[in-house]
């Protein structure tokens, strides 16, 4: 159906934006990452498509990963660096009028 290709097509443009958020929260795994945005979106998003956004992320210096052990794996964690949080805040307030008007002034 169109409409769901929009809506995937907007949640994907968005995506990096909810993975920066999410990280805002606490340090996550990126299964963890992926996890999160599938509940919050309510769409599937295949690990093809979330670590390449991590790994991006990282290289600019938005995120940090920190490798840790439990039991017999090895399990980055990814956080938000001081970096990171000055773009997210940039984000939301870029996106809070154009939002605000879409919703008809509900955020």
């Amino acid at each position: 159906m169109r409409s769901e290709k929009i809506i995937r097509s907007t949640a994907n443009g968005l995506t990096r934006m909810l993975i920066l958020s999410i990280l805002n929260d606490r340090p996550r795994s990126g299964y963890l990452v992926m996890k999160e945005v599938q509940t919050i979106t309510g769409l599937s998003y295949h690990t093809g498509v979330i670590y390449p956004m991590l790994y991006s992320l990282e290289n600019e210096g938005l995120i940090v990963g920190k490798w840790t052990i439990h039991g017999r794996r090895n399990i980055k964690h990814y956080s938000l660096t001081e970096k990171g949080t000055k773009i997210l805040n940039s984000l939301k307030d870029f996106l809070k009028p154009p939002v605000k008007r879409l919703l008809g002034g509900v955020v």
